[in-house]
C-alpha cells in the first residue's frame, strides 16, 4: 500500500512539474528545449527533465539516508535568504536609478524610508546568512543554496529571455 502511494505521489509530481517547465518555456521563463512536444504532444523534454531531478533525489536518499530529506529542505529554505537579499538590493539599485530618472513612484506604491530600509533588509538577511555559513551544521547546506542561486543566475546570463515581440 505505502508503494502504490509512494508512485502515484511521485507519477503527481512528475506531472504537475513537467506542465509547469512546458508552460514556463512557452511563456521564455524556462529554456524553449523544455516547450517542446512530442508526436503525441507530450512534452518530453520536460517530463525527461523532471524525471532526472527525481532520480537524483532518490539516488541522495540512497547515498546519505538519514539525511539527504533534511539537507534538501534546507537548501530550499536557504534560498530564501539569498532572494530576500536580491529583492532588497534590486530595491535600492532600481530606485535609486528610477528617481535618478525624476521618475517617482506612483503614490501609495513608493517604499517607506527608503532607501534605508532597505539596506537594513539587505544586512539583516545577509547577517543572518552569513551566520548560516559561518555555524558548522548548517554551512554545507547554505553554501549549496549559494551555489544553486549562483548557477541558476548564471544560467539566466546564458539564456536570457529574449524581448517581447513589437517592443
Amino acid at each position: 500500500m505505502l508503494f502504490a502511494a509512494t508512485v502515484s505521489t511521485m507519477n503527481s509530481q512528475v506531472y504537475a512539474s513537467s506542465r509547469m517547465l512546458f508552460a514556463l518555456s512557452r511563456d521564455r521563463d524556462a529554456p524553449a528545449a523544455l516547450g517542446r512536444v512530442s508526436r503525441t504532444s507530450a512534452p518530453r523534454n520536460a517530463i525527461l527533465f523532471t524525471v532526472a531531478l527525481a532520480v537524483c533525489c532518490v539516488l541522495l536518499q540512497v547515498v546519505h539516508p538519514t539525511t539527504a530529506f533534511d539537507r534538501l529542505v534546507s537548501m530550499a529554505g536557504d534560498t530564501m535568504f539569498v532572494t530576500w537579499m536580491s529583492v532588497a538590493g534590486a530595491q535600492i539599485v532600481l530606485g535609486r536609478r528610477s528617481r535618478r530618472a525624476g521618475q517617482l513612484p506612483e503614490p501609495g506604491t513608493g517604499m517607506w524610508l527608503f532607501p534605508w530600509l532597505s539596506w537594513a533588509v539587505l544586512l539583516a538577511v545577509g547577517a543572518m546568512f552569513v551566520s548560516l555559513i559561518v555555524l558548522p551544521d548548517s554551512r554545507v547546506d547554505a553554501l549549496g543554496a549559494l551555489l544553486l542561486t549562483v548557477a541558476l543566475a548564471g544560467f539566466s546570463f546564458l539564456f536570457p529571455k529574449p524581448a517581447p515581440s513589437g517592443t
